[in-house]
């Protein structure tokens, strides 16, 4: 006797068909999840690396607790903080004071931090308005500004700082828009779902060296809440 074998009825095959797709549904955005989990929690690492050596850049006896500053913006009030001891560039398209000598402290925190591989996010793939893509230098003295996955905000002091330094910002992740200049602080472009980490949510390394995230409609400058003098800051991305 021949057996015959049943074959699938084309409901019993779209029925297969709908669960395989409610099943990716589910698992694929739990699955990306994951992967931004891991990718926001190696760039709160990146930050606090980054945190430790602007501490040791500050703490040396000859910059006498000063982070690294620029010219002040237009209207603002950096000048409380000059005479500034040398200052050597710190980032990608960070100029030095005016009268620095560019030898001394020979970019300092890049020698310290020596893989380039700290300044990306790994999350953010492109940057600026033409969205360039972002990719780590191939030595640190090669690190520009398409190499950088941060905005650091100069006009913080280590020592006698008026600001409590749990709520100081001192380098988050930057945005694709440029924040620079007179758009600190409170009047940055808002974060889009472009940027390193989406539309609502930035890693921010503070003035006492943890690393929070923020996660508001509004993360873009919520992190200047609460500041007691921003007219001395300035952002740089």
């Amino acid at each position: 006797m021949t057996k015959q074998h049943r074959a699938f009825t084309l409901i019993e095959l779209l029925v297969v068909i709908a669960i395989i797709s409610i099943l990716m549904s589910i698992l694929i955005p739990v699955a990306k999840l994951g992967i931004e989990n891991g990718r926001r929690a190696t760039c709160r690492s990146n930050l606090r690396q980054i945190g430790a050596a602007l501490y040791l850049y500050a703490g040396d006896p000859v910059m006498n607790g000063e982070f690294t500053l620029i010219a002040a913006r237009e209207g603002a009030e950096l000048s409380n903080q000059y005479p500034l001891p040398p200052h050597a560039m710190l980032l990608g398209g960070v100029m030095p004071t005016k009268g620095v000598d560019a030898g001394f402290v020979s970019n300092r925190v890049r020698e310290i931090l020596i893989d380039p591989k700290v300044w990306i996010c790994p999350s953010d793939k492109v940057d600026g308005d033409n969205l360039e893509p972002v990719t780590p230098a191939v030595t640190i003295a090669d690190i520009g500004q398409r190499n950088i996955s941060y905005m650091y905000i100069a006009g913080h002091r280590l020592i006698s700082s008026p600001e409590n330094a749990a709520i100081a910002p001192m380098m988050c992740d930057e945005a694709n828009a440029m924040e620079r200049g007179d758009a600190t602080p409170a009047n940055m472009p808002k974060i889009t779902d472009a940027d390193n980490h989406g539309a609502e949510y930035r890693n921010v390394l503070y003035l006492d060296g943890h690393v929070a995230a923020i996660q508001n409609a509004d993360a873009a400058n919520s992190i200047f809440t609460n500041l007691v003098n921003t007219d001395i800051l300035q952002s740089i991305d």
